[in-house]
């Protein structure tokens, strides 16, 4: 029973954080292009967007280490 509880556990635990941390990265970074367009999106949007990107990942992996 703790075999499947711990499966359970790896993909739940996993498959959601990371595809909602995407998506939040993904919108934030569209509301802030809409809200600043202009110079700084040519070099800081996709910055941004990498940051936030890697925030989710670390995110995800925190989750599947607990």
């Amino acid at each position: 029973m703790s075999a499947l509880r711990a499966l359970q556990k790896v993909v739940f635990g996993e498959t959601w954080v990371l595809p909602i941390g995407i998506g939040l990265a993904v919108g934030i970074t569209a509301l802030a292009r809409t809200l600043e367009p202009g110079l700084w999106w040519q070099w800081g949007g996709g910055l941004l967007l990498v940051l936030l990107l890697l925030a989710a990942l670390w995110s995800s992996l925190g989750q599947a280490s607990r």
